[in-house]
């Protein structure tokens, strides 16, 4: 009977440990630190699969008393490289201040400083942001374990609607996964699965210094007076 008792015990101690590790939460942006993941593209999409790496850089401006994040985007589909440098708020939940925008292919290597009114999301990439709580917990699923490049990840599964592309997504998140929480995120278009991270070999791949953006809006014909 002790030996039932004892196991029932260790059981609900379980259940309740389950349910407080289960519970969704938010990242500090207080580390600089690296996320890479594996993005598999449907067929009819231009851009082909790739690796992205998103980069929390050591470097941080205040705005208006806002503290700005610099985060870096770094793909490579075959030879392309290409690459974001932006300064956003916590969470990448509202547009960029700035961006320096690198492509660099066999043929050629451009880097530039976009204009203010460009300075926003990259919408032909999957850049996610940081969901929060209630979005999490208002379209919870199901709690998954799920086989991922990294390895086995027990995740809350959750369908959310993406502010910036306005399409329902279906992501697994994990609170031992920094930066974004994501472990996975299918889109009607893409899925991105984890392959790694890491607190240290902190680099920005994106360190030339980029052509001016007074250039760049005589390219696209802006004009601010």
């Amino acid at each position: 009977m002790k030996k039932i008792k004892l196991a029932i015990y260790l059981s609900i101690v379980s259940l309740m440990l389950g349910c407080v590790e289960e519970k969704y939460t938010e990242p500090d942006w207080n580390k600089s630190v690296f996320v890479e993941y594996n993005v598999v593209q449907k067929k009819s999409n231009k851009i082909g699969n790739y690796l992205i790496r998103y980069t929390l850089l050591n470097k941080k401006d205040t705005i208006n008393d806002t503290v700005y994040h610099w985060l870096e985007m770094d793909g490579w589909v075959g030879e392309t490289f290409f690459g974001f440098k932006m300064l956003i708020p916590y969470g990448y939940r509202d547009r960029a201040k700035a961006m320096i925008v690198k492509v660099k292919t066999p043929e050629k290597l451009e880097v530039v400083e976009m204009p203010y009114e460009l300075s926003n999301y990259p919408t032909n990439l999957i850049t996610p942001y940081l969901y929060n709580v209630s979005q999490i917990d208002s379209g919870k699923v199901d709690i998954e374990e799920i086989n991922t490049p990294m390895g086995k990840f027990r995740c809350i599964k959750s369908v959310v609607r993406n502010k910036y592309t306005g399409t329902i997504d279906t992501v697994w998140v994990n609170n031992k996964i920094p930066l974004f929480r994501i472990v996975k995120v299918k889109t009607p278009e893409s899925t991105m699965e984890i392959k790694t991270f890491s607190f240290h070999g902190i680099k920005s791949f994106i360190t030339e210094k980029p052509i001016d953006s007074t250039e760049i809006k005589k390219r696209l014909g802006i004009n601010n007076e």
